[in-house]
């Protein structure tokens, strides 16, 4: 189950016929979230079918972002001049039980002879070849703050040098 907002506002303002300025400003919400449509249910594999509760979920994963971001755009005599920046904020955490309800691996489909001597060949005779769960003290554990800052400045010139030559100039 997914969930998404987002919200960009551009704002594009001329200086002169040289000097061009573009601001952006951009959020955006996302929650991505996958119930448990089983409970309590270990998942059982077969070769061929699974059955059970995944053994990869709950899950979730929020985030919330915001961006700011600005280009300036000069142009001069053989150079086109750019310069800007960009800062995000990212506020995200996770949630995520895995093997929470733990997952029974078997080796074959359905049992072909009875391998423990009660004189019936049925699903106790089908051979387990591993368990596995989850032993995490915290159940679902959850990663609460998984927060990011990004900043980035840009300046970058494009030089016309002669007719047929332009050299591209740019640190970030």
């Amino acid at each position: 189950f997914n969930r998404y907002h987002a919200f960009v506002y551009n704002w594009t303002h001329i200086f002169s016929p040289r000097v061009l300025n573009d601001f952006i400003f951009h959020e955006n919400n996302f929650l991505n979230r996958i119930p448990s449509f089983v409970e309590n249910r270990n998942e059982i594999r077969f070769p061929s079918v699974q059955d059970g509760g995944n053994f990869r979920i709950p899950q979730q994963t929020p985030q919330n972002r915001v961006q700011f971001r600005d280009n300036l755009s000069w142009a001069t005599g053989s150079h086109a001049l750019k310069f800007g920046g960009e800062v995000q904020r990212i506020d995200a955490g996770a949630v995520f039980d895995l093997f929470g309800s733990g997952t029974i691996e078997t080796t074959e489909d359905f049992a072909t002879r009875d391998r423990n001597g009660d004189g019936q060949v049925n699903d106790n005779d089908i051979i387990i070849a591993d368990t596995i769960r989850s032993v995490a003290p915290v159940r679902p554990p959850t990663v609460a703050d998984l927060d990011n800052n990004y900043f980035a400045f840009y300046a970058q010139d494009d030089w016309k040098v002669r007719p047929n030559f332009t050299l591209n100039l740019g640190l970030r």
